[in-house]
């Protein structure tokens, strides 16, 4: 809902000309953001994901998808009005070349929402984690997981965009 409504807020409940998403999956989301553009280009680099979500929204007309690596996108720059990466940049091996490339990509007063798992996830969310955050362990579940091997730092996230040139504006 956060994502969608956000979108909402910049978009001012119309639509952008171009919106990217970067790590689509199997492409969920894709019809719910596509209402949000006029041409939504949505990406993975997960081949069989790619296929799966083609298949899944081929009655959706204005989704164009690619399998893509997020830290070495093939799009032009200037390309998109907005770009979305939602719960991507704690898989890749270079979280700041993704935030790099979504920097490139994105025109000129362009928006982007980027979501990730945090590391000051609320402990009742996963308390078993939460306990065994400080003595740098986790098991496989809650916040670690869908093959979480770490977690984002706000302080890190922060540093990520200055470097890219990009401001944050809601947390």
């Amino acid at each position: 809902r956060f994502v969608l409504d956000s979108i909402g807020e910049i978009t001012k409940g119309g639509r952008v000309n171009a919106m990217l998403n970067v790590g689509s999956g199997e492409g969920d989301i894709d019809p719910s953001l596509s209402a949000f553009a006029h041409e939504l280009s949505s990406c993975d680099i997960n081949e069989g994901d790619v296929a799966h979500a083609r298949a899944a929204n081929a009655h959706v007309g204005n989704i164009t998808y690619s399998v893509e690596n997020a830290e070495a996108l093939r799009f032009g720059s200037d390309r998109f009005d907005l770009v979305t990466c939602l719960e991507v940049i704690e898989h890749v091996s270079d979280s700041q070349k993704v935030i790099h490339e979504i920097a490139r990509v994105l025109k000129p007063g362009g928006s982007a929402i980027i979501t990730c798992p945090s590391a000051t996830f609320p402990a009742t969310y996963d308390p078993i984690n939460r306990v065994l955050a400080p003595l740098g362990k986790h098991v496989s579940m809650g916040a670690y997981g869908y093959g979480h091997s770490w977690l984002v730092k706000e302080e890190d996230v922060e540093g990520w965009f200055a470097h890219a040139d990009l401001s944050i504006v809601k947390k």
